[in-house]
């Protein structure tokens, strides 16, 4: 009974999958070629599904969330690609509700057959530090 954001949803892998979980899903990419992909998605899914999902054009520096809208917010291999991580938190963490939940996954620091090349991943410790400096509290 939550209103979940995906940032940089992609092709909506899991913005899609949470419909069934949540009150409302919000997916949020800056390309609009993924927006485009969401929105005619969107309307294969049930009506009542078709109501709980909202798809978002959005830019580098700002997610396009309105104060208070998110109860969590998912990111998903997304992280490493932000041009000022530490602005877009910062301004991220003033939108979200006080208790909201943030939850980052990125591609591990190894070698992998997909993904970024291993100079282009974030380390774990990075993401804390920035997290830390943009206001974020309680970092697991």
């Amino acid at each position: 009974d939550k209103t979940v954001i995906d940032l940089g949803a992609g092709t909506g892998y899991f913005a899609f999958r949470l419909i069934g979980q949540a009150k409302k899903v919000i997916a949020v990419d800056i390309d609009a070629e993924f927006v485009r992909f969401m929105r005619d998605r969107k309307k294969l899914l049930p009506e009542d599904q078709q109501e709980k999902f909202e798809v978002r054009l959005a830019t580098a520096e700002d997610p396009m969330i309105g104060q208070g809208e998110a109860d969590a917010v998912l990111i998903v291999n997304t992280y490493a690609y932000l041009p000022d991580r530490i602005a877009y938190f910062k301004h991220l963490h003033g939108k979200i509700k006080e208790n909201a939940k943030l939850v980052i996954i990125e591609f591990k620091m190894k070698n992998i057959p997909n993904g970024p090349p291993l100079e282009e991943k974030v380390p774990i410790l990075t993401v804390e530090e920035e997290l830390k400096k943009a206001g974020f509290q309680n970092i697991e």
